[in-house]
């Protein structure tokens, strides 16, 4: 569907310049429910459209020229905003959000619990004047399995439109660069503790190309998560953890996440209240 797939697209597109920041937040509550965020920055990018322009019309002249089915046709064409078919056009401000609710049943139906796409929606960021450009994956669970759910079906609702397919790879499938492998959790969460658990975002498997490859998409990017918690955190051993009161801050180089030299896991202790 053209909507979703000049926005995923375009994030795609952009981390061929390395200037990217990828923040995970997460808003729990004491109920163990909360929100999930997953932020693609690419606001460098704004700044520097001029170098991307011939690559980007490209990609979207041959990544969006998908035919799709009449229902949704039909959803493009009752859309209020007009998908963009230029680079100027992609870089007008705006702020919107699209609730995944909304998807034409023919993409919904993909997933096995439709219903559950209630709880999708992703946020569009864009001001050339402020130098912002940023795609948040914003997520309502009602407990960690939620999360995991996330990341397994994503890329379900790429369908046949190529130009999804960039993003799709690596943040669905059970695998990819953001998401833990098939079937195995990504989160505990149960008497105030909070643990992360290990998960391969497929570094182990790549061949000297596939690293070269993801140094040149991945060049100074970095891998950022924020916990917000109920209550005042105890203790976090997680590598390079900040605490702040009710708040933990883990930074990373994303190159090294993918090849082993730094990791993400570990466990963290806070208060209900």
């Amino acid at each position: 569907m053209k909507k979703i797939g000049y926005l995923l697209v375009f994030s795609f597109m952009l981390l061929q310049t390395g200037c990217i920041n990828i923040i995970e937040e997460m808003f729990l509550n004491k109920d163990g429910s909360g929100k999930y965020h997953l932020t693609i920055d690419m606001s460098e990018m704004v700044k520097e459209d001029g170098m991307m322009k011939g690559f980007m019309e490209q990609m979207m002249q041959e990544g969006l020229e998908q035919d799709g089915s009449e229902e949704e046709a039909e959803y493009d064409a009752k859309s209020e905003e007009k998908a963009p078919n230029d680079l100027d056009s992609a870089f007008e401000e705006k702020d919107t959000i699209m609730y995944m609710k909304d998807l034409p049943d023919s993409l919904k139906q993909r997933v096995d619990n439709p219903k559950f796409l209630e709880k999708v929606s992703v946020r569009q960021q864009v001001s050339k004047e402020k130098g912002i450009f940023k795609m948040i994956f914003m997520l309502d669970f009602d407990n960690m399995a939620d999360i995991d759910y996330f990341y397994e079906n994503f890329d379900k609702l790429q369908g046949d439109n190529q130009g999804m397919a960039g993003l799709g790879a690596m943040g669905g499938g059970g695998g990819g660069f953001f998401g833990g492998n098939a079937g195995e959790s990504m989160f505990k969460n149960k008497k105030c503790v909070l643990e992360r658990l290990p998960y391969d975002m497929g570094g182990d498997t790549f061949s000297e190309e596939d690293m070269q490859f993801a140094q040149m998409l991945f060049n100074n990017a970095t891998y950022s998560t924020i916990y917000h918690f109920p209550g005042k955190v105890k203790s976090a051993d997680i590598p390079n953890a900040v605490i702040d009161g009710k708040t933990v801050t883990v930074e990373a180089d994303l190159l090294k996440i993918l090849d082993g030299k730094e990791k993400l896991e570990g466990i963290i202790k806070y208060k209900k209240k």
